[in-house]
């Protein structure tokens, strides 16, 4: 059965717009994993995370620092990739269905790449550069909101926990002066006891020195 070359066109615009939507879809993807700390302008935007963020006075840190970050992008790259991939060749076999029959034609294999890689190099770099700056002034945003909200609290925090150990310390030095004075009490009071018999010990040094004085 012939095809009519009108859809076989057809058939090569709409693979290479498919191409096109995989690269959109790619861009939502790498979207994703920039909010996850992934940089993929690399070293032009160094600058923004060297420099110090008003209010906090230190760099923002990259959220790839955390150890979530590490655990989770790796399987979510992956996963993307692979469902990327998996539409990719759903996308391929339908359109060549709907246009062809069902018979297979490389052309729309090499439109799709042409249409995504097209897609890649040119708005998708702008994409991909402006989403970072993006996330990168929204995370500075949240970081600074984040401690505006939370110092006041951090700061009553730290003055009830040195309030609490300045009380504890003069609790513990009461106790043992109060235990102190209860000793000397209790010890007074079984001398003047001994007193009343008739006996009082007598200290070391005024024992010698009186035997001293005994002495011929």
């Amino acid at each position: 059965m012939a095809i009519s070359p009108v859809l076989l066109f057809w058939l090569l615009v709409c693979s290479f717009l498919f191409g096109v939507a995989m690269g959109v879809m790619n861009d939502l993807f790498r979207i994703s994993r920039v909010l996850l700390g992934v940089r993929y302008v690399g070293k032009r935007l160094d600058c923004l995370y060297e420099r110090p963020l008003p209010i906090l006075k230190r760099p923002l840190r990259t959220a790839t620092e955390s150890k979530v970050a590490h655990r989770v992008l790796p399987i979510l790259i992956f996963a993307q990739d692979v469902f990327l991939l998996c539409s990719a060749g759903v996308g391929t076999v339908i359109l060549n269905y709907y246009f062809n029959h069902g018979k297979f034609r490389l052309y729309t294999v090499v439109a799709l790449l042409v249409g995504f890689v097209l897609y890649y190099f040119t708005v998708g770099k702008l994409v991909t550069a402006v989403s970072e700056i993006i996330v990168f002034g929204v995370r500075a945003l949240v970081s600074i909101l984040m401690f505006l909200i939370f110092r006041p609290f951090v700061t009553f925090f730290d003055f009830l926990e040195k309030y609490i150990k300045k009380i504890s310390k003069n609790i513990k030095k009461t106790i043992a002066n109060k235990r102190k004075r209860v000793y000397t009490i209790s010890k007074e009071a079984i001398l003047r006891k001994r007193a009343k018999i008739g006996f009082l010990p007598i200290a070391p040094n005024k024992a010698k020195t009186n035997h001293d004085t005994e002495a011929p």
